[in-house]
């Protein structure tokens, strides 16, 4: 069975449960809003598409979504309104979460995102969200911001030819031959008691037959090749 598309009522489950286990009973709006921001640019990033379903538009402090807001006050939560000690106005937000299980890619993206964040400094918050692909081709304030500027994560494979992968195992086997040769010797007796001392000359004699087989290696002129 199909998983459904994840909602922005899912992002919010997975965003309030991580403030729960961080002991947090509410979220400063500001920092929610950042932290949903950041969410949809990873899972674009990752994904190639947002999860939240959220329009953002650069505000005064960042990243906005003009109906986040009104959302979250229809799905029962509760926002505690108040003002700062420089008299700035501060809104709490109390959010029923369900619980979850992070089954889909989605809901890991949102839980790292979270966990990141909940608890960084706010000026450490805003810093990185400024810096995020969106916000920095933004030219002025109430536009919206565009995330097909987001870059997609890139994954370098690497291909190696028929030919190439029967010439690493002709050098994996000569590596082989090298090391079969050198000699295994038994460690001499040791005078000094102190078992330290013994293991510190152990690893010496070990150190020194490694170089003997990094010279031989090097003698043998072996290149590893790799191919993009």
């Amino acid at each position: 069975m199909k998983d459904r598309a994840i909602t922005l009522d899912d992002v919010l489950d997975v965003v309030f449960s991580v403030a729960h286990e961080e002991g947090l009973s509410s979220i400063n709006i500001t920092r929610l809003h950042k932290i949903l921001y950041l969410i949809d640019v990873e899972a674009k990033r990752h994904l190639g598409k947002t999860i939240t379903g959220l329009k953002w538009v650069f505000h005064h402090y960042g990243p906005y979504s003009p109906e986040l807001k009104s959302y979250l006050e229809d799905t029962g939560a509760i926002i505690e309104s108040s003002v700062t000690s420089q008299n700035k106005p501060l809104d709490m937000v109390r959010y029923k979460f369900r619980h979850f299980k992070l089954k889909t890619p989605e809901h890991r993206i949102a839980y790292e995102i979270a966990k990141e964040w909940m608890l960084a400094s706010l000026s450490e918050l805003l810093d990185y969200v400024y810096d995020t692909e969106p916000m920095l081709e933004v030219q002025k304030r109430g536009e919206i911001l565009n995330f097909d500027t987001v870059k997609p994560q890139k994954v370098k494979k690497i291909r190696f030819t028929p030919q190439e992968i029967k010439e690493l195992k002709a050098i994996g086997k000569k590596i082989k031959s090298i090391l079969d040769e050198l000699p295994i010797t038994q460690p001499e007796p040791f005078e000094i008691d102190n078992p330290t001392i013994k293991m510190m000359e152990l690893w010496e004699k070990e150190a020194k037959q490694l170089e003997v087989a990094l010279n031989k290696l090097e003698k043998e002129k072996i290149v590893f090749r790799e191919r993009e």
